[in-house]
């Protein structure tokens, strides 16, 4: 999942070294007509969920990579977030 982020242009606020396999917190894009709402709404239309940063002076958005999540649902859920940004 945080290599096709990646692939995307979104960047991790963390180090790699310093990555959690449960949770991953990322820069909102700095992305003409992106917003974590508009993104949020649109995976929320295909089941998936993502949380909304908690830094106080960072803007950001979480994704939890908790549960029995499979290659596919990641497949899934990385087209989703592609399509969201094609759209914009």
């Amino acid at each position: 999942m945080l290599s096709g982020m990646e692939a995307l242009d979104f960047t991790p606020l963390l180090p790699r070294e310093l990555h959690s396999g449960l949770l991953t917190t990322f820069l909102t894009p700095d992305r003409s007509g992106f917003s974590f709402d508009g993104l949020h709404d649109h995976l929320y239309a295909r089941g998936i969920t993502l949380y909304p940063g908690k830094l106080i002076d960072i803007d950001t958005f979480r994704v939890a990579n908790i549960g029995a999540l499979t290659p596919d649902d990641l497949r899934t859920y990385l087209a989703a977030v592609k399509d969201y940004l094609d759209a914009l």
